[in-house]
C-alpha cells in the first residue's frame, strides 16, 4: 500500500495534465466554431482540433448533404486512406449499431468489420476512432480519427461533447443560410411588388420600406425611416388613423382590411387598404408590426363613379314620384339629407351613411303604381283612397327586391311607415321588429313634413315637430334616435341643416356622399 501510494503523485500530474489539455482544445474548438468563417477552412480546423484532442495522425470529417450522404469535408493525412464520400445505410460503411445509436467507437471494439473500421485495420493502425456529429440527437456526420491511443472513458466523453458543438454549429449555420435565402427571397419579391411593404418597431416608427414605397407614394425607402405612418396619412384621417392603430397595439390585434388615405410627396391623395401582424417577443410583448399598403385609389375612384351614378339614378326615380305627386315636391331628398344628418349625429358609419341615403331617396318609390288623382288630391282621402295609398310600401317594396343592393333598401321601403308601437302600416310591425334604418328614417319623415312647407299649408315649425317627438318619444319613435334629434335642436346643428336644405326645384341634386375612408 505504502508503494502505491508513493506512485500517485508522479502518475496524477501526468493524467490530470492531459485533461487539462484535451478541455484547452475543447475550448478552442468551441470558439473556432463561434467564430463563424468560411465553412471549408472551419471544417478543416475543426479536424485538426478533434485529432489534436484524440491524439490521431491522420483523419477525416464527413458532413450529412440534403440526400442524408455522407461527403467528406476535411481530411489529414494520407489521400487513400478514406473514402471521399460515405453511405449512412447500416453496415455498409459504418455500423449499424453506430447509425442507429452514434457514439464513440474504437476500430478493436467488436463491432464487425465493417466500411471504416474495416480499413483502419487493414492499414495496421494501432488506433482507430468514429466520433459522431450530433444534430438533434441524430448522426449528423462522423470524424475518422486514426493512429492515436485507444480512447479513455474521458476522451470519449470530450469527443462526444465535440460532435455536439460540431452538430450545433451546423444547425446555426444553416439557420443564418435560411435566413439569408428568405431574406433574398423576400427582397426580391418586394422590389418586385408594386405594393409597400413595411415594418414598424413597438413606437410606431418605420425600420423597414420595400421599394414598392416610390412607385405609391413618390419616398424613397429609407428617407421614412424613423417616421411614423401617420406622419405621411392625410389630415382628415389622422385623427381615426390614430385612434385606430392605438386600440389595435394595445389589444395586440393585426392590421386588417384598414382603409385611409396618404398624402404622395407630390400632394396627391392616395387611397390604401392596410394589412399587418403584430410581431412578438418570447414573452409576448409587442415588438411592432410588419405589413403592407396596397394602392386603391383606381378602385375607390371607380367606385366613386358608380355611386353617384347609382345616387344620381334613385334622385331620378325619387323625382318621378314628386312629378305625380306635387304636394310633396322635394321631400325625398330632404328626408334622405336628414336620414345622413341623424346617422352622422349618431357616428354611423360612411357606408351606413350611403345606405341610409338611399334608402331616403327610394323610401317613396312604390308611389308610382298609385293612381295621380290620389296622389294628387288636395283633400283628406277617403277610407277607399286611403287603403290604396297604404299600398305604396309593399309596391315599393315589389319593384326593389330583387336589385342587389349592398344594404336592406327594400326591407326599408316595406316598412317605412311601420311604428314601434305596432299602429303603423302594412305589416303592423312593432319594437325590435323594426331595423335600425327604419326607426332612423321615421323621425327623419316626420321632421321633414313638419317643418318644411308644403303647397297647401306653411311649415309648423320646429319646436311644434320638436313637441311631436317628445310626447311620442318611445310610443312612435325610437327613444335613442329622438334624444339624438333633441341634442341636435337644442345646439342649432338641426335648425342648420333645415336652413341648408330647403325645397328644391326639379332640376337640382343633392351632393353624393363622399366616399368610405
Amino acid at each position: 500500500m505504502a508503494q502505491s501510494t508513493d506512485t500517485l503523485p508522479d502518475i496524477a500530474p501526468d493524467a490530470r495534465a492531459e485533461s487539462s489539455r484535451r478541455l484547452t482544445v475543447l475550448g478552442e474548438l468551441g470558439r473556432l466554431l463561434q467564430g463563424g468563417g468560411a465553412p471549408e477552412l472551419q471544417m478543416r480546423e475543426s479536424l485538426s482540433r478533434l485529432m489534436e484532442m484524440a491524439g490521431a495522425t491522420e483523419g477525416a470529417l464527413y458532413l450529412t448533404d440534403r440526400d442524408e450522404r455522407l461527403r467528406r469535408a476535411a481530411r489529414q493525412g494520407a489521400a487513400d486512406l478514406f473514402p471521399a464520400l460515405l453511405d449512412t445505410r447500416p453496415g455498409v460503411s459504418l455500423p449499424a449499431s453506430f447509425v442507429a445509436y452514434p457514439r464513440v467507437l474504437d476500430a478493436r471494439s467488436p463491432v464487425g468489420r465493417v466500411g471504416v473500421l474495416d480499413l483502419l485495420r487493414a492499414r495496421g493502425l494501432t488506433g482507430g476512432l468514429l466520433a459522431p456529429v450530433l444534430q438533434a440527437g441524430r448522426l449528423g456526420g462522423v470524424a475518422v480519427l486514426a493512429g492515436g491511443p485507444p480512447p479513455d472513458a474521458e476522451l470519449r466523453a470530450l469527443l462526444t461533447q465535440a460532435g455536439t458543438l460540431l452538430g450545433m454549429a451546423r444547425e446555426t449555420r444553416g439557420l443564418r443560410e435560411d435566413v439569408r435565402e428568405l431574406r433574398l427571397r423576400f427582397d426580391d419579391l418586394s422590389h418586385s411588388s408594386v405594393d409597400h411593404i413595411w415594418e414598424v418597431d413597438a413606437r410606431g416608427r418605420y425600420t423597414y420600406n420595400s421599394e414598392g414605397v416610390v412607385q405609391l407614394l413618390g419616398y424613397l425607402p429609407d428617407a421614412m425611416l424613423g417616421r411614423r405612418p401617420l406622419d405621411f396619412a392625410h389630415p382628415e384621417d389622422r385623427e381615426r388613423l390614430t385612434s385606430t392603430l392605438a386600440e389595435l397595439a394595445e389589444l395586440k390585434q393585426p392590421i386588417t382590411d384598414l382603409v385611409h388615405r396618404a398624402l404622395a410627396a407630390d400632394g396627391s391623395e392616395v387611397y390604401l387598404e392596410s394589412r399587418a401582424f403584430p410581431v412578438l417577443d418570447a414573452r409576448g410583448e409587442l415588438q411592432g408590426y410588419r405589413g403592407v399598403d396596397h394602392n386603391i385609389t383606381d378602385w375607390f375612384q371607380a367606385r366613386r363613379v358608380m355611386e353617384e351614378t347609382l345616387i344620381g339614378t334613385c334622385e331620378a326615380l325619387g323625382r318621378m314620384v314628386e312629378l305625380r305627386d306635387p304636394y310633396t315636391k322635394g321631400h325625398s331628398l330632404r328626408v334622405a339629407a336628414l336620414a345622413v344628418f341623424l346617422g352622422k349625429q349618431m357616428g354611423r358609419s360612411s357606408y351606413e351613411l350611403q345606405g341610409l341615403q338611399l334608402m331616403g331617396l327610394l323610401h317613396d318609390i312604390g308611389k308610382v303604381g298609385i293612381p295621380t288623382e290620389i296622389l294628387s288630391k288636395p283633400g283628406r282621402l277617403s277610407p277607399e283612397e286611403l287603403e290604396i295609398m297604404r299600398q305604396h310600401p309593399q309596391m315599393g317594396y315589389e319593384i326593389l327586391k330583387d336589385i342587389g343592393f349592398p344594404w336592406p333598401v327594400a326591407q326599408v321601403v316595406l316598412q317605412h311607415h311601420e311604428r314601434l308601437d305596432g299602429s303603423g302600416y302594412p305589416q303592423g310591425l312593432e319594437g325590435g321588429e323594426l331595423i335600425w334604418q327604419v326607426r332612423l328614417l321615421a323621425v327623419a319623415d316626420l321632421i321633414e313634413a313638419m317643418s318644411t312647407d308644403r303647397p297647401y299649408r306653411p311649415g309648423l315649425g320646429l319646436e311644434l315637430t320638436l313637441r311631436e317627438l317628445r310626447q311620442n318619444r318611445g310610443l312612435l319613435y325610437d327613444p335613442e334616435i329622438v334624444d339624438v334629434a333633441l341634442a341636435a335642436a337644442e345646439s342649432g346643428a338641426l335648425q342648420a341643416h333645415l336652413d341648408e336644405h330647403p325645397v328644391r326645384g326639379a332640376g337640382e341634386t343633392s351632393p353624393p356622399l363622399s366616399p368610405a375612408r
